[in-house]
């Protein structure tokens, strides 16, 4: 079995929890990347399947957390772990893209991960047929072979792309401070928080954008929650979860 590895643990201080599988990731995780002076948030959504636009499996929840992305980076396990068929998986997120709003049209990077695997080779030569007019590139995230100019592509064309919209903060958020919320521990040794307020909080957060990232983080620290989560015995790098997002506690 190919181990798995994620863009967000190479290019981020970010240390996702996955394991060898296609998607082990039960909500997106998120990371501020830099490179060469640019600084920018990149959110690692697994779990689009075949009828994710129709419901199928967490499809909504992920699609949902696409549509605040302004750049797609669509990974591709181009050496064909347990048999898949990297073509047919790069299809398979198309279509659920363009039958989910206006995200097929997103601008959007093709990248052939896992190329140091000598089952790659083959694989790739038939994506390159399949998308002539597409520039794949080709990495390597256990070897951090590539990454570099990946990151350096990223960057170049986040700053041709309209800014994120950042998020202005607004009074009715202060009165859902007021809202009782409550911090309990998940059966897989995560700190859920959970209240009405929580839920109108993190729906309201543009993740893709800094500033809004880093007003969600102080909102957090000046509603209580991250004294209510250290009481509970939260401690670092320990995982946090509100509503469908995972976040490591950081002191």
């Amino acid at each position: 079995m190919c181990a798995r590895f994620s863009l967000l643990s190479v290019c981020t201080a970010a240390r996702p929890k996955i394991a060898n599988y296609p998607f082990t990731t039960l909500q997106p995780n998120l990371g501020i990347a830099r490179q060469d002076g640019d600084t920018f948030v990149i959110a690692d959504i697994p779990g689009i399947v075949e009828g994710a636009s129709e419901g199928v499996g967490l499809g909504y929840e992920f699609l949902r957390h696409i549509e605040r992305t302004r750049l797609l980076v669509h990974m591709i396990d181009i050496a064909g772990c347990d048999g898949r068929d990297p073509v047919e998986d790069y299809k398979v997120i198309r279509s659920e893209l363009s039958h989910y709003g206006d995200l097929v049209d997103r601008p959007c990077l093709v990248v052939a991960n896992k190329c140091d695997l000598p089952e790659a080779e083959e694989n790739l030569q038939r994506l390159r047929a399949a998308l002539p007019d597409q520039k794949i590139f080709a990495i390597s995230a256990a070897a951090n072979q590539g990454v570099t100019d990946l990151m350096r592509e990223m960057a170049a064309q986040l700053r041709l792309l309209p800014p994120a919209e950042p998020f202005m903060e607004e009074t009715p958020f202060e009165e859902a401070a007021q809202e009782p919320f409550k911090v309990v521990r998940a059966d897989d040794g995560a700190y859920e928080v959970v209240g009405p307020g929580m839920d109108r909080l993190i729906g309201s957060v543009n993740f893709a954008d800094e500033d809004s990232l880093n007003w969600f983080h102080r909102t957090l620290r000046r509603w209580g929650v991250i004294d209510a989560l250290r009481e509970k015995g939260a401690g670092e790098g320990d995982t946090v979860r509100i509503q469908d997002m995972e976040f490591d506690f950081v002191e």
